[in-house]
């Protein structure tokens, strides 16, 4: 399997298992109307391209090797975060059970240290030669645009419930599984 695709299936995870834009996401298309959804859409797409932003910016001013490092390192994180995930209680309520509001979206992908894996992790993939920086780019933007497409739909469709406590964690079950085994498969030597 090439990097490229594997670095999308890792990233791909990653962005449709981030609860807070899901569940705005999921409100927005809620409402049936399209200015919410295209509001939370650039938003959140915003907040995942201003980490990478600032993830190749850090790694560009630092020796080529840490850009090797900060990919094996960041596929360790979601590696370990997808496990968590996986092992978490799914009758535990959630922290958050409200829905977030939309503006503050690019604010809690940087409180969140998964995203800041996923940017690392691009952004060394990136720098290292393992994909170019247009498609790291483009993957990324598309990735999250489809991935809202879909939550926004999942939202219209009436499928509010998704965002609450029993049917998050297993989803994120789910997420956390296919994150681990993404970034494991990262790790491996390409061949």
């Amino acid at each position: 399997m090439s990097d490229a695709v594997i670095a999308c299936g890792v990233v791909a995870v990653a962005v449709l298992g981030f609860a807070p834009q899901n569940n705005a996401m999921l409100t927005a298309g809620a409402e049936r109307t399209f200015k919410p959804v295209i509001d939370g859409m650039i938003s959140s797409i915003c907040g995942w391209l201003s980490l990478f932003a600032l993830a190749l910016g850090v790694l560009h001013l630092m020796p080529q090797w840490m850009s090797g490092t900060a990919m094996v390192l960041a596929s360790l994180l979601l590696a370990l975060s997808g496990l968590t995930r996986y092992m978490a209680d799914p009758g535990t309520p959630l922290e958050q059970e409200a829905a977030p509001v939309r503006p503050t979206l690019p604010v809690q992908n940087l409180q969140s240290p998964e995203s800041w894996a996923v940017a690392f992790f691009l952004a060394g993939s990136a720098l290292s030669g393992s994909v170019t920086l247009a498609s790291a780019f483009a993957g990324l933007t598309l990735l999250t645009a489809s991935g809202l497409g879909l939550w926004a739909v999942a939202g219209w469709s009436g499928c509010l419930y998704l965002s609450s406590g029993w049917h998050r964690r297993h989803l994120d079950w789910g997420f956390g599984i296919l994150m681990f085994v993404a970034a494991i498969a990262a790790l491996m030597p390409g061949g």
